[in-house]
């Protein structure tokens, strides 16, 4: 089948009208890797904002020292799990129909190691940095598990 230039990816649906996938990293009107890329600027800006308002993000691992906790790791820890989530999700889902069931219940059932922070106001930030990338993160396998089904 021939496709015309700007068609790659694109397939045929009824009535052969013109579909592209929607997938975790696709989007609708050619926005792309935006949707991945939402969680990450989300964190980014709300660790911006509560530096700005003063919040201390100094965290105390168990048998650790005491670690400050940088927009770089902010990124790292949004970005890696999402991915490792998406990378999963999907060999799963081949055995298992009902792997959105699970990974949603892990998602909300994991909870973020957020003993590790003294403050209040630190628990609280982390805990709010978890909301972007989860919510990402199930509107992504939601997408996918509907181009999955029939």
């Amino acid at each position: 089948m021939e496709h015309a230039p700007g068609d790659r990816g694109a397939s045929r649906g009824r009535g052969g009208a013109l579909q592209r996938g929607h997938g975790a990293g696709g989007g609708e009107g050619g926005r792309g890797g935006l949707d991945g890329a939402r969680p990450l600027l989300a964190n980014a800006s709300l660790y911006g904002l509560a530096r700005a308002l003063g919040v201390p993000f100094r965290v105390v691992p168990p048998g650790q020292a005491p670690q400050e906790v940088n927009l770089a790791s902010v990124v790292l820890f949004t970005a890696v799990p999402m991915l490792l989530g998406f990378a999963l999700y999907l060999p799963l889902r081949r055995r298992n129909p009902r792997a959105f069931s699970l990974f949603v219940g892990l998602a909300f059932l994991l909870p973020p190691p957020v003993v590790a922070a003294p403050r209040p106001d630190t628990r609280a930030a982390l805990l709010l940095l978890h909301v972007p990338p989860v919510g990402a993160y199930l509107w992504g396998l939601r997408r996918m598990e509907g181009e999955i089904r029939p």
